[in-house]
């Protein structure tokens, strides 16, 4: 497990279990808020180098301590998530709260064509569990 400034960082297999393969990566997001462009460059910026560093993985961001969001956090996700599918990877977000879920809506990014329900979370491209 890796601490960076505002992201946690656990490296584990599908099945749950940590690997040498880091088939998925877990990014627990540490902000209680991004509304500020600086915070959500600075989280985005620790996510990129993450997805850099395991640009096959999938890359799971556990919001469940942030409590809002701003707009403008939502085409950096959909940047983060082409890049990590050119490669083969996926994007998934999770632990969403009632605000970010209002966002995708409201932004229709729930709604299918970009982030969809599947168990419980949301996530970008193919169905798997999270």
């Amino acid at each position: 497990m890796e601490h960076r400034g505002l992201v946690k960082i656990q490296h584990l297999s599908r099945n749950g279990s940590a690997t040498a393969e880091h088939k998925r990566v877990r990014a627990t997001l540490r902000p209680p808020s991004l509304t500020e462009w600086y915070t959500i460059g600075c989280v985005m910026e620790e996510l990129e180098s993450v997805a850099r560093a395991n640009p096959t993985a999938d890359l799971v961001v556990d919001f469940h301590r942030v409590g809002h969001v701003s707009v403008e956090i939502v085409p950096e996700l959909l940047c983060l998530k082409n890049s990590l599918e050119r490669c083969g990877g996926a994007l998934f977000l999770c632990g969403l709260g009632r605000n970010l879920q209002e966002l995708l809506q409201f932004t229709d990014l729930g709604a299918g064509h970009h982030f969809h329900r599947a168990h419980g979370a949301l996530h970008a491209g193919r169905e798997s569990e999270v």
